[in-house]
C-alpha cells in the first residue's frame, strides 16, 4: 500500500519520505488501518492512518467526486439538484471548490461531490 493522506489517524502530519514507501496493512477497524513495515522491512509505522488514505501500489485512490463543465446557463442550484438530488445542497459545491461567491462561469470545471 501507499500512502495517499496527509495526516495520520489523530491529526499528526506525515512526513514526505513515509509516502514515497509502500507499506503492509497489519490491521483495519472501521476507517483505520495500521500499517507497518515497508517493502524493505526496514521502517515501521505505529501510528493508524485513516483508510481512505491508502491506496493500493500503482494505482489511484478513489476520488470523493466527479467534475462538472460549466456551461451557459447553469446555476450552483440546478446543478446540486442534477448531481445531488436537492438543488440546496449546491454549498456542498461552493465548499469543495472553495469558491469565494455563488459566481461561476462558462468553462470553469466544478469539483461536485459523490452522494
Amino acid at each position: 500500500m501507499t500512502i495517499t493522506g496527509s495526516t495520520y489517524y489523530g491529526g499528526k502530519s506525515i512526513p514526505g519520505w513515509v509516502k514515497k514507501l509502500r507499506w503492509y496493512v497489519v490491521e483495519v477497524s472501521g476507517d483505520r488501518a495500521v500499517i507497518n513495515k515497508d517493502e524493505s522491512g526496514r521502517y515501521a509505522i505505529m501510528s493508524p492512518v485513516k483508510t481512505s488514505a491508502l491506496a493500493v501500489a500503482g494505482t489511484k485512490p478513489a476520488e470523493d467526486y466527479r467534475i462538472h463543465t460549466v456551461v451557459h446557463g447553469d446555476t450552483l442550484w440546478a446543478i446540486a439538484k442534477k448531481y445531488l438530488g436537492n438543488g440546496s445542497r449546491y454549498k456542498e459545491i461552493v465548499s469543495l471548490n472553495g469558491l469565494k461567491s455563488n459566481v461561476i462561469y462558462s468553462g470553469m470545471k466544478l469539483k461536485i461531490p459523490n452522494k
